[in-house]
């Protein structure tokens, strides 16, 4: 497989370690984006909350093994401190109950329980991964509206800073000559008011517009990938053909008697 003639995408790593699609993997240990994101697709979400429940059942039952397991660990201790205390006092330190063996059971039976939640997680997952691989090109409208509305807010908020900062030039500059000239006194001369953001500041807005307009640059990594993917199948396909065809007969010698 040529890997050769793709420039690097910008967004869209990985790529280059196999030109065909990988099958989406999910299991128990998977970061699931929001569920809103598949809202639609019914027989997905339910295996989405069934890898969520499962998770939280694995998190819980963990937690619990832990707690109980540094619960056994104290009792252990303790339990040596005491039939020692009683010994010192010639006390009879049999009375005295030993709980670390029934926490650490304990314990053990709630690592078994998360280990059993985590079995049925992958199973969910080997379910949900081919969902999610159908749903994807029908997700994309919603997070692409959502971007768009936040971009229009936060283009409008840009647009408010430098309203606003100009706002506050005019009065920061009168402030200022009139300390110059409270401190200073002497030959006044022009007066002038700067309302345009700081250099820094125009640089950063100018990274946060461009920042907005980067599905442009996600979308071409996509299509960029896509083509390239079908060009690298298509000179695949010729190149195994070409091999396929039988090797000429040879003439033999055309001089032999």
């Amino acid at each position: 497989m040529q890997t050769t003639g793709l420039t690097q995408a910008k967004y869209i790593k990985n790529y280059r370690r196999n030109a065909k699609h990988n099958p989406i993997v999910i299991n128990a240990s998977s970061e699931l984006l929001p569920r809103e994101v598949f809202e639609g697709h019914a027989e997905l979400l339910a295996e989405y909350d069934d890898c969520v429940t499962l998770k939280a059942q694995i998190n819980a039952q963990n937690q619990l093994a832990r707690k109980k397991a540094a619960a056994a660990t104290a009792a252990r201790t303790q339990y040596a401190a005491d039939v020692l205390a009683a010994l010192k006092e010639s006390a009879d330190p049999s009375t005295i109950k030993n709980t670390a063996d029934q926490l650490e059971a304990e314990a053990t039976a709630h690592r078994a329980f998360a280990q059993d939640a985590s079995s049925q997680a992958s199973r969910a997952g080997i379910r949900l991964s081919p969902l999610i691989e159908a749903a994807l090109p029908a997700c994309f409208a919603g997070s692409e509206k959502a971007m768009a509305d936040a971009a229009d807010e936060v283009r409008s908020a840009v647009a408010a800073v430098s309203q606003a900062y100009a706002k506050w030039a005019k009065p920061w500059a009168i402030r200022n000559k009139l300390s110059q000239m409270h401190v200073v006194g002497g030959q006044q001369h022009s007066f002038s008011v700067a309302t345009a953001l700081p250099p820094e500041v125009t640089e950063a807005l100018s990274v946060l517009e461009n920042l907005l307009s980067e599905l442009d640059q996600l979308k071409a990594d996509e299509n960029e990938i896509s083509k390239w993917r079908a060009d690298q199948a298509k000179a695949d396909a010729t190149s195994a053909a070409a091999m396929a065809k039988p090797a000429p007969r040879p003439l033999g010698n055309l001089y032999a008697r």
